[in-house]
């Protein structure tokens, strides 16, 4: 996710404080899930492809 689209996301009007914090958080280790299954998914499809 860019980081643009967290800080808006955190922006709304409707957010305490506390809870743009919450939100940072959590959109940030979403943000780092994402990335990180993108990279056990990309290393199974190319593990298919190597030679036996």
């Amino acid at each position: 996710m860019p980081d643009c689209f967290r800080k808006r996301i955190t922006q709304l009007p409707f957010a305490t404080p506390h809870q743009n914090s919450v939100f940072q958080r959590i959109l940030g280790h979403l943000t780092k899930f994402i990335q990180v299954l993108v990279e056990h998914l990309d290393f199974f499809r190319t593990g298919n492809e190597l030679p036996g």
